[in-house]
C-alpha cells in the first residue's frame, strides 16, 4: 500500500466534510435541554424523509473519523521522528546520512547491522566497502535504533577522534568518557585520511575501553580486508574484534554477513 501524505489526508477530509455539509442534515445542538430535544426531533424527521441520505451520512461520518485518526497518528509519528532527528543531530550524525537513515532502504550494510544487533554477545561490527554502499546510513540507523529504546548514541569520524586533544581540559576528558560510555557508537571514515601516531593511539584506546565494557560499536571503513584493518588498528584491536566482533564487506558480491574474523594467522 502506497504511503499517503498529510496533505492528501487533509484534502480527502475536507472533501468528505464538504459532502457531509451538502447533505443538509440538521445539526445536533447542546445549548440546553430544550434545544437538544428540538434538534433531535429535526434529525429524526430528516432521517425518516431521507433514509438513503442518512446511510450516506453514516458512511461519510465513519470515513471522516478514520481520516482524523490517521492524521493524528501521522502528526504524532512526525513529532517523534523530528525529536529523534534532533537527538541524532546532537549525537553527531550528519544531515544527509540522518535523513536517509530514517527511511533506510534494505541494502547489504543495513542487513548486516540488523543481523549484528540480533547477536547481543557481539560488541563490534566493522562495515567495509567502497563509497556509496550505505555504511554510514546503516550506522546512523543503528544509532536511531538505540535512541528509540531509550539508550544513548554518538557518531564521530575516525579523524575527529584522532584530533581530540585528550586530557587537556575537563571538557575534553568528559567528551572521551562520553564516547567510551554511549550505548551505540558509530566511528565513521576509518582509513579515509591518515591519523597521527597520537591520534591512532587515542582511537585504539577508545576501542579498547568499549571492548572492556562490551559497548556496541560500529566502524565504517573504506579499507577492505584484514591486512588493511591490521595496518589501521593494530594486532591488539584485531584480537578484540576476533573476540566478539564481526567484519562485513558490503561492496556487493563479496558480502559475507555471517563471517567472523579469521583466527590469527588465518
Amino acid at each position: 500500500m502506497s504511503k499517503i501524505s498529510r496533505k492528501e489526508l487533509r484534502a480527502r477530509l475536507e472533501q468528505v466534510e464538504g459532502e457531509l455539509r451538502a447533505l443538509r442534515r440538521p445539526p445536533m445542538r447542546f445549548s440546553n435541554f430544550a434545544g437538544a430535544s428540538e434538534a433531535k426531533r429535526d434529525i429524526d424527521a430528516w432521517k425518516a424523509a431521507h433514509p438513503e441520505l442518512e446511510r450516506r451520512h453514516c458512511e461519510l461520518r465513519t470515513e471522516a473519523e478514520e481520516l482524523e485518526r490517521r492524521l493524528e497518528e501521522l502528526e504524532r509519528r512526525e513529532h517523534l521522528e523530528a525529536t529523534l532527528a534532533a537527538k541524532l543531530s546532537d549525537a553527531g550524525a550528519k544531515p544527509k546520512s540522518l535523513a536517509c537513515a530514517l527511511e533506510a532502504e534494505s541494502k547489504p550494510a543495513l542487513e548486516a547491522v540488523r543481523a549484528w544487533l540480533d547477536k547481543r554477545s557481539m560488541w563490534a561490527l566493522v562495515l567495509c566497502g567502497t563509497t556509496g554502499t550505505g555504511k554510514t546510513v546503516a550506522g546512523v540507523w543503528a544509532m536511531a535504533h538505540a535512541l528509540r529504546r531509550g539508550g544513548t548514541a554518538a557518531a564521530r569520524t575516525a579523524g575527529e577522534i584522532g584530533r581530540m586533544p585528550l586530557f587537556r581540559s575537563a571538557r575534553e576528558r568528559d567528551e572521551f568518557r562520553h564516547l567510551c560510555g554511549v550505548n551505540m557508537l558509530l566511528i565513521d571514515e576509518l582509513g579515509l585520511s591518515p591519523l597521527t601516531e597520537n591520534g591512532r593511539g587515542l582511537l585504539i584506546e577508545l576501542l579498547n575501553e568499549r571492548y572492556e565494557a562490551s559497548a556496541r560499536t560500529i566502524i565504517a571503513s573504506n579499507a577492505i580486508g584484514v591486512p588493511a584493518l591490521l595496518e589501521l588498528l593494530g594486532e591488539r584491536v584485531l584480537d578484540r574484534l576476533r573476540d566478539g566482533g564481526r567484519v562485513v564487506d558490503v561492496s556487493g558480491q563479496s558480502m559475507r554477513a555471517q563471517n567472523r574474523l579469521p583466527p590469527r594467522g588465518g
